[in-house]
């Protein structure tokens, strides 16, 4: 069974929202493009809150 089959079945949809997540089935260049646009809006967060790493 492939993944995307997987992630939409209902117990482990349910399963990954008690854990506070979801599944999102896209592709490679879509979470590419997600995952840049995230860390984009991460980084004005963390250096308007000027979060410094230990």
């Amino acid at each position: 069974m492939e993944l995307v089959k997987i992630l939409q079945m209902p117990d482990v949809k349910e399963q990954l929202l008690k854990q506070g997540a979801f599944a999102l089935s896209t592709s490679p260049e879509q979470t590419k493009a997600r995952i840049h646009k995230e860390m984009t809006q991460w980084a004005k967060v963390i250096q308007d809150a000027n979060i410094q790493a230990d």
